[in-house]
């Protein structure tokens, strides 16, 4: 009974290997540029225009409806912006600046 466990454990090993590690998947690159995210964020960022710009709708009706989430939510998105993992609806990450 041990053996055959130990042996099962070898094969799952052996097949966990040989698949691609979750590292290695890139995501795909968006269209829309960081600099442009940014400045919207930055000088309208309390009326979401920033999250109308990458095409997420939803949550840019959410933060104009709460002033940017009282500033806080306007403040992690830029953050985020400028750490280049700001993400468009497509959930493609923004990584060019111009």
């Amino acid at each position: 009974m041990i053996t055959l466990w130990i042996a099962f454990a070898i094969r799952s090993a052996k097949r966990i290997r040989r698949t691609r590690p979750l590292a290695d998947i890139k995501k795909p690159v968006s269209k829309r540029k960081i600099l442009p995210a940014l400045l919207l964020c930055l000088i309208f960022g309390y009326f979401g225009t920033h999250r109308f710009y990458v095409g997420k709708v939803g949550t840019g009706m959410l933060q104009m409806l709460t002033l940017g989430g009282l500033g806080l939510w306007m403040l992690y998105d830029a953050i985020v912006l400028v750490l280049g993992k700001f993400c468009d609806c497509d959930n493609a990450a923004l990584s060019d600046w111009t």
